[in-house]
């Protein structure tokens, strides 16, 4: 219906967003990731690292639209 009536949305994600499951909501079209504790405000790494860890799914998830 979005692309029917040619809408323009942001897709927002918020709900176990993670390293793990980034690449593919980036892939199917999130727009807007809401980070938390699964991701960007972890107990086990320092913040920068999970920064890190959180552009690099991103941007496989971008390659991911592109194929």
């Amino acid at each position: 219906m979005i692309h029917v009536l040619e809408l323009e949305v942001k897709i927002s994600v918020d709900g176990n967003v993670n390293s793990k499951t980034i690449p593919d909501m980036v892939s199917a079209g999130a727009d807007v990731l809401v980070l938390g504790s699964s991701s960007l405000f972890r107990k086990d790494i320092p913040i920068s690292e999970a920064v890190s860890e959180v552009h690099a799914a991103i941007d496989l998830g971008i390659q991911g639209r592109k194929q």
